[in-house]
């Protein structure tokens, strides 16, 4: 049995972006632009694996060493490419990471159409196995 990602038909995690971190825009429901989303509007810390508060209690395997820090000084609310993150996903997915470091990459990679087959197929063995005689 292969990996998720394998399972799936997924090969790659894809990271774009630059990693100078840049504040993320805040829309309204109708697409109006509002500004841009502050510290304070985002959670800085997972709180569904932080462990229960006050008790010094953690998931294993989660390190929180470092959470007042995080608290403190969390950059959440902005955007950055997080590579080394992408990598780790990646390996543990089973996949491959490549990073798209420029237009022309992009532009590639967006008009590779492959991907659509794929999802097509995807769906239609979806509906086949979904679809039974009454």
């Amino acid at each position: 049995m292969g990996s998720i990602g394998q399972w799936l038909g997924v090969r790659a995690v894809i990271g774009v972006g630059g990693t100078k971190p840049q504040p993320i825009p805040r829309f309204d429901l109708a697409g109006k632009k509002l500004g841009y989303w502050r510290a304070e509007d985002i959670a800085q810390v997972d709180a569904y694996s932080s462990g229960r508060f006050g008790t010094g209690e953690t998931l294993s395997g989660v390190d929180i060493s470092d959470l007042e820090e995080r608290l403190k000084n969390g950059r959440e609310h902005l955007s950055s490419l997080r590579g080394p993150w992408l990598q780790q996903l990646a390996d543990e997915a089973g996949l491959d990471y490549k990073r798209l470091e420029n237009a022309s990459q992009t532009a590639r990679f967006l008009t590779d159409t492959r991907w659509i087959i794929a999802a097509v197929s995807l769906v239609l063995i979806m509906l086949a196995y979904s679809i039974r005689p009454r």
